[in-house]
């Protein structure tokens, strides 16, 4: 199995392509999260368990679009010096 050699345009890309995962308003991440009906997900643990659970659900989404922002962030010349690194 070769690797495949990544370019800045390359990790641009799938930084554009993630944010339409994140924020499609038909199928991504942030909707089909809000369209979730938690009560009935939930409904077989106890009250505290279920509030955990929910918290934990929000908590990953956060982190998903924290890291999204963070990499939407970097410049080519981050992204030069990381693939420089990554390939040597």
């Amino acid at each position: 199995m070769t690797e495949k050699q990544f370019t800045v345009e390359d990790i641009e890309d799938m930084i554009y392509q993630f944010g339409v995962l994140i924020t499609d308003a038909s199928q991504g991440i942030l909707i089909t999260t809000l369209k979730k009906n938690f009560f009935e997900e939930y409904k077989k643990f106890d009250t505290i368990t279920a509030w955990e659970c929910f918290v934990d659900q929000v908590n990953r989404i956060q982190s998903v679009v924290e890291l999204h922002d963070f990499l939407a962030e970097c410049n080519k010349e981050d992204w030069k010096l990381l693939l420089e690194r990554f390939e040597g």
